[in-house]
């Protein structure tokens, strides 16, 4: 789910807890870093020789990219397609030569390489939010933390 959907779905008490790669300050919502990890091109092998990406819509990180790109090759990134699910992207570049913008743990997930011919990879937490709770939920909640930092360090 994307973050600000995530977020909205924690106000509108229609989730308990959301899992969000992203840096930005969520209002009315407790966040807890429970890991970080990194934004960068993949493909199924990390000899795929340079050629056009696909990219999610535009975001922060995503722009952040094309600036690396820019500056790094003193040439626009060209982009094959825009394809607004992170899923969809990972399936097609596990499933071809296609080069894609993906957080690591869903790179990780389908096997996907980072490309040799990219800039430096973009930061970003996981962060946990979840709004205030009853102590019960609560408890239960910092269990869930826990594990999930646990996971994430490894």
């Amino acid at each position: 789910m994307r973050p600000d959907h995530a977020y909205g779905a924690v106000l509108r008490d229609e989730a308990d807890i959301a899992l969000v790669p992203d840096n930005s300050p969520w209002e009315e919502a407790t966040s807890v870093e429970v890991g970080v990890g990194f934004f960068q091109l993949y493909s199924s092998s990390a000899n795929t020789p340079i050629g056009p990406v696909i990219l999610p819509e535009n975001q922060v990180k995503v722009l952040s990219l094309i600036q690396r790109w820019e500056h790094l090759y003193k040439n626009r990134l060209e982009i094959k397609a825009r394809i607004p699910s992170w899923s969809l992207i990972a399936d097609i570049c596990a499933c071809s030569n296609e080069v894609g913008f993906l957080p690591d743990f869903l790179a990780l997930k389908m096997n996907l390489h980072p490309v040799e011919w990219q800039p430096k990879a973009s930061g970003y937490r996981i962060l946990a939010l979840h709004r205030s709770a009853g102590e019960a939920l609560q408890q239960r909640l910092n269990i869930f933390i826990g594990q999930c930092q646990k996971i994430f360090a490894n």
